[in-house]
């Protein structure tokens, strides 16, 4: 018997009916595992758009601004509790979308980990129905802690890719491994069909659906009214050329250090950091640049209770911009957070804030908000 037979065998005989475990579902990854009861289900994932919607460019789809506080789209997070009273540690399931190259993924995280110090032991990859899942373990410390953590991608070929992060205390991480590990073992594809790997290169479309207010939108879409030049103009550089970045009044420009500026503005009381590229020597696209600077963003978080994604489409000075607002908890308590991209012909520009918490209450959100809905680049004259 093969070892993929065994791990499909393994997801049907270990049911639902089992009191000692309860069943996962995501109909948009179209995978299903089951679990031991006594992992605490923290939130739930949302339904995504289907035919014509947004796909994600990070380990979440996009979607539109959230009438009201909802759990984070496309994201479950399980607490694991400890073996012999040890802390518990955090299952975190995210939907990813992915076509690069195998190595290119395991290169975003390795760079991602290392830019945080962290030491990132060990990356390898292992086949669960018969498609390959990128694994990578990091370790580092926490409040003091020894910490460790494993991420994994299911490399395939789909449009939503399971994406998951396990952290815990180093001392009892292999025994939480071990229970996931388990888990995993029960791992299914929704209609019993087998998975075929992705080709890198090759993006996957959302399985077909009715049309949905989303459709109209897409990923870096084109301005639909000539562009506006923001008033400011503040001298920055990418390389040795020297470019002006445009920004709306009462923005002035802290420091520039090579190709990254420090921005403030009055009414934030936390700067704005911008790094800039040239999108032809880049080793990153645009929506990969995001993706490592999201994750990077995302493990400074214990909890998070609200995520809102721009569609991508152009702002007022012509540039496509993309947009990722995250609020919950972080180490020392509520943290908010702001990554994004912005796209100017020849070059590209990450921007990221970490806002008051509970700004979407008072002007500083606002002001975020028309800072990414006017700024450009152009070359200096």
């Amino acid at each position: 018997m093969t070892a993929l037979a065994v791990l499909v065998m393994a997801g049907r005989h270990q049911t639902p009916q089992d009191p000692a475990v309860q069943t996962f579902t995501d109909p948009a990854l179209g995978l299903s595992f089951t679990h031991p009861t006594t992992w605490t289900r923290v939130a739930e994932p949302t339904p995504v758009a289907q035919s014509g919607g947004k796909k994600p460019i990070i380990p979440n789809p996009f979607k539109k601004k959230p009438a009201a506080k909802k759990p984070e789209e496309g994201t479950v997070t399980f607490s694991i509790p400890g073996v012999n009273g040890a802390a518990p540690s955090e299952l975190t399931i995210v939907r990813a979308s992915f076509s690069g190259a195998p190595e290119k993924w395991q290169q975003i995280q390795a760079d991602a980990n290392k830019n945080q110090r962290r030491e990132v032991e060990r990356q390898w990859q292992q086949e669960i129905l018969g498609v390959p899942l990128l694994l990578t373990r990091i370790a580092y410390t926490k409040e003091g802690t020894a910490t460790t953590a494993l991420t994994g991608l299911l490399y395939n070929a789909a449009a939503y890719k399971l994406l998951f992060r396990l952290t815990g205390p180093a001392a009892s991480f292999d025994a939480a491994q071990f229970e996931f590990t388990k888990a995993m073992e029960t791992l299914r594809t929704t209609d019993d069909s087998l998975p075929k790997t992705q080709e890198p290169g090759k993006e996957v479309a959302p399985p077909a659906g009715p049309p949905t207010p989303e459709s109209k939108h897409t990923l870096f879409g084109k301005p639909k009214n000539p562009p506006v030049v923001a008033p400011v103009a503040l001298a920055v550089s990418v390389g040795d050329k020297k470019m002006q970045l445009r920004v709306p009044l009462g923005w002035t420009l802290e420091k520039v250090e090579g190709d990254s500026a420090t921005l403030r503005n009055k009414d934030v009381k936390t700067p704005v950091t911008v790094k800039l590229y040239l999108s032809a020597t880049s080793a990153n696209r645009p929506t990969e640049a995001l993706m490592t600077a999201a994750n990077t963003t995302f493990d400074e978080y214990k909890t998070i209770a609200l995520r809102e994604d721009t569609p991508g489409t152009a702002n007022k000075a012509g540039n496509p911009m993309l947009a990722i607002w995250r609020k919950g908890e972080g180490a020392n308590g509520p943290l908010e957070t702001l990554d994004a991209v912005v796209v100017a012909g020849d070059y590209f520009f990450l921007l990221t804030c970490r806002p008051t918490p509970g700004s979407e209450k008072t002007s500083e959100r606002k002001t975020l908000q028309t800072l990414l809905d006017n700024v450009g680049l152009e070359p200096a004259p």
